[in-house]
């Protein structure tokens, strides 16, 4: 009885410690208010990456790590912001 209280402590003590690394996404950053403008407005805008590709579309939505595109086909596509050189709408 000792060693299934004991496991079940662990676990839970766990849990509570991988909550606090966990990234805040800091809506007050003009970044992230300028990204929120472009989904809003469903505007087109390019991504260039750190592989030298460009995905063009229009931006579902945004979190603290990554950004969702759909393109022309309805392809969506998955973007770490690590892998971000730029966004840029299209004119």
């Amino acid at each position: 009885m000792v060693f299934a209280k004991l496991n079940y402590h662990l676990y839970f003590s766990s849990i509570d410690t991988r909550t606090e690394n966990m990234t805040e996404f800091n809506t007050d950053l003009p970044g992230v208010r300028q990204v929120q403008g472009y989904i809003k407005n469903k505007q087109e805008v390019e991504l260039k990456l750190v592989t030298d590709d460009l995905v063009i579309g229009k931006i579902l939505w945004q979190d603290a790590d990554s950004l969702c595109m759909v393109d022309h086909y309805s392809q969506e596509t998955l973007v770490w912001r690590q892998a971000l050189v730029y966004i840029k709408p299209k004119a």
